[in-house]
């Protein structure tokens, strides 16, 4: 691309992306960077495809600390597929022991699991056999039209007390370095800042 169509398009997607965050902020919506991209990703997709994607809206749902756990309670059909998908894993596989998970799931009359991620066609989910603080975990897909039958559980499980156990583990915390890394360093790596999309 010849470097004064460059500087045209950049211009012009600065501008919007001015007026973008001012209106956002004049709104007082709070965001992450990270999904603002990618709605943009999405919106510029939807635009060029026609194809509409709900994976940044199913990301929003569940980004933050503490929401990236739903439930899904006894009375949707969904909680059946969750228990046949620990049952099946159970028969099929001896290392894994599902059926405590599948118990506190009929005890308290709903299922729990961790949203992973989503794409086009589907959203992940882990279902944490072994405990919420252990990241062992079997995946499950669910479509979009099932999603009207997960709400929030607003917590973890072993925090909310859902589970009982000591899941402590020795953790080696890492030291963390404050070294200051130029504008100029971050654009030789080809990292852009947030002020390069903004000026």
């Amino acid at each position: 691309m010849e470097s004064n169509k460059y500087n045209q398009i950049k211009n012009i997607i600065n501008n919007s992306i001015s007026n973008m965050l001012n209106e956002i902020d004049s709104k007082n919506i709070e965001y992450k960077i990270t999904i603002l991209k990618k709605i943009i990703n999405e919106s510029i997709a939807e635009h060029k495809t026609g194809t509409v994607s709900l994976s940044s809206k199913v990301n929003s749902m569940f980004s933050g600390r503490g929401r990236a756990w739903c439930k899904v309670e006894k009375s949707e059909d969904l909680f059946y597929r969750i228990i046949d998908k620990l049952a099946s894993c159970n028969s099929n596989n001896t290392s894994i022991d599902t059926s405590n998970l599948i118990d506190l799931f009929n005890v308290y009359g709903f299922a729990w699991m961790r949203y992973s991620g989503s794409n086009i066609n589907n959203i992940t989910f882990n279902l944490r056999y072994r405990g919420s603080k252990v990241e062992e975990c079997i995946p499950f897909k669910i479509s979009y039209n099932e999603l009207s039958q997960i709400k929030n559980l607003e917590g973890v499980p072993h925090n909310i007390n859902l589970e009982s156990g000591d899941f402590s583990q020795d953790i080696t915390k890492k030291e963390i370095d404050n070294i200051e890394v130029s504008k100029k360093d971050l654009n030789n790596l080809g990292i852009q800042t947030l002020e390069d999309f903004i000026s």
